[in-house]
């Protein structure tokens, strides 16, 4: 009997479904709407889900009643062990006939199992921000990704947030700069249909989007671009430090030797202005104390496939089978630094 599994790395903006057989070899690719599952409902995830399958299996060939061997989720939100177990309970229940075996873990652990065989680190900065890493006990430790109330530091919601605020700061007296606000003013305006800024009430609560207020931040990186604004340059520096502490401070918690090279896999829009990110990230990198370790060496990868590649790696582990696709194939060097 033939066997058959899917890895799916749910996002919140989209979903991707890989379907491998037996011997490692991809029969289809597929993509639908988003399925993060904090702000989608477990139904609407099913749907997507179960509905990718089937247009896999259409692709392939294969009936529409194959059953898979497993089913491996990769989920945006899906860090808590227990909201974890009931999904897949009430997945099982729902859809039987499906798949024989299924196993939830985050996009970001999938993440890590395309681009590492074993141990390794990745720094997501998107629309939100996260650091995790699994260390040489297998281990999933974990740095930020708390949301955008009380995390998200240095990702793109951050910076747009950080800048609006600057604005609104500097303007008002509460801080004293020698920066210039007018061209983040200009651009808030422009970018958000603004005709003045006292409308920015609709935008943060009546009609608040996480994801509309973080598209702020592709601007501001044009701006910079542009004319080589001190107050963009400034945030976009403090966002680099944050997101080199992240790595720092999971480092420590995986207690690696400071002699050793850092391999670190990066993901999200943020890294696009890594030119206006470096050396604030750089200074992040630096011993803050005598008890964070010493970074000597690091290098930044970033994936060339799809995230569900890492579920598939996953699935094919828990069904016996081999998977041919060997992490070399799946990342390529974006940075390389001898500190």
């Amino acid at each position: 009997m033939s066997v058959y599994y899917a890895g799916v790395d749910g996002g919140a903006t989209k979903t991707t479904l890989i379907l491998m057989n037996e011997e490692g070899t991809i029969l289809a690719h597929c993509t639908g709407a988003g399925t993060n599952i904090y702000l989608c409902s477990s139904i609407a995830v099913f749907e997507v889900v179960v509905d990718l399958i089937y247009s896999a299996l259409r692709i392939a060939g294969l009936p529409r009643n194959t059953k898979l061997s497993i089913l491996a989720l990769a989920m945006s939100g899906a860090e808590d062990q227990e909201r974890n177990e009931k999904f897949v309970a009430e997945f099982s229940v729902a859809y039987p006939a499906v798949t024989e075996s299924v196993v939830i873990i985050s996009d970001s652990h999938s993440a890590l199992l395309t681009a590492f065989d074993e141990n390794g680190i990745v720094l997501i900065s998107g629309t939100g921000s996260s650091c995790r890493a699994i260390d040489f006990t297998g281990r999933l430790l974990g740095c930020g990704g708390w949301g955008h109330l009380i995390g998200d530091d240095g990702s793109a919601y951050w910076i747009s947030t950080k800048a609006i605020r600057k604005v609104f700061a500097i303007e008002e007296g509460l801080e004293l700069s020698s920066n210039d606000t007018s061209c983040i003013k200009a651009k808030l305006l422009h970018h958000f249909q603004l005709s003045r800024k006292e409308q920015i009430f609709e935008l943060l609560y009546d009609n608040f989007s996480k994801a509309k207020i973080a598209s702020f931040c592709e601007f501001l990186a044009e701006a910079s671009s542009e004319n080589g604004d001190e107050l963009i340059l400034e945030i976009f520096a403090e966002a680099g430090k944050i997101l080199g502490a992240h790595i720092l401070a999971i480092v420590s918690a995986m207690h690696l030797e400071n002699s050793q090279k850092l391999e670190v896999l990066i993901m999200g829009s943020v890294w696009k202005s890594f030119d206006l990110l470096k050396k604030g990230f750089i200074n992040g990198l630096m011993q803050r104390h005598d008890k964070d370790p010493i970074i000597k060496e690091i290098v930044l990868y970033e994936l060339t496939v799809s995230p569900a590649i890492g579920a598939c790696r996953l699935a094919a582990k828990k069904a016996n089978c081999s998977f041919p696709i060997s992490v070399s194939e799946c990342r390529r060097v974006f940075f390389h630094l001898h500190m």
